[in-house]
């Protein structure tokens, strides 16, 4: 398989970065999860809407679900190392003295036709208030954890794993809820 290009990197690290850290901080999956991603949905210009997690501790585990215009596809990988992400993995695959990439103990890996989605549900509800200019709150609701049900009886249960504190993780999260509820519908 061939490199991502530089603006394919430029979409891998707007669609597959970690949406539960803290602010504005970027933390991209390490390589093998992005190169199976992108085994899965082709490249990821395709990706149309995405969701990744990151479990840091006491093991590493990343869980990135990307939409493209006709699939869903997921990724799931497990380290026993705590906090491994990119950019370890990249200091390791230079051999500038961490050792070793580490290795995933599991993955696993799946696409899907969106026309196999049969069901949509919104599995848990969260309030946000917002400020707004001249000291107007706006309440919101928003959904955070989200099931996606398949013909196959199987289903997957996405969710934000914390409070959405950045604008552009919200608007992240409600384009993937979006093609969630569209793919159902």
């Amino acid at each position: 398989m061939n490199q991502p290009s530089e603006p394919e990197w430029a979409q891998i690290d707007r669609h597959m970065h970690a949406a539960n850290t803290h602010g504005g901080l970027v933390r991209l999956p390490p390589y093998c999860q992005i190169m199976t991603m992108r085994a899965l949905v082709g490249t990821a210009d395709d990706i149309v809407a995405s969701h990744t997690l990151l479990s840091p501790e006491p093991e590493t585990v990343w869980k990135l679900w990307a939409f493209t215009a006709g699939s869903i596809a997921f990724v799931e990988a497990e380290y026993e190392t705590d906090n491994y992400d990119f950019g370890e993995d990249d200091q390791r695959r230079q051999g500038n003295g961490f050792g070793n990439p580490v290795e995933p103990v599991s993955t696993t890996a799946w696409s899907r036709p969106v026309r196999t989605i049969t069901a949509f549900e919104i599995v848990e509800v969260r309030y946000a208030s917002r400020n707004r200019a001249f000291g107007r709150g706006t309440s919101e609701f928003y959904p955070t954890i989200i099931k996606i049900a398949f013909s196959d009886e199987t289903s997957t249960l996405v969710n934000v794993g914390r409070s959405l504190d950045d604008e552009s993780k919200r608007q992240r999260w409600d384009a993937f809820v979006t093609a969630a509820r569209q793919a159902a519908t």
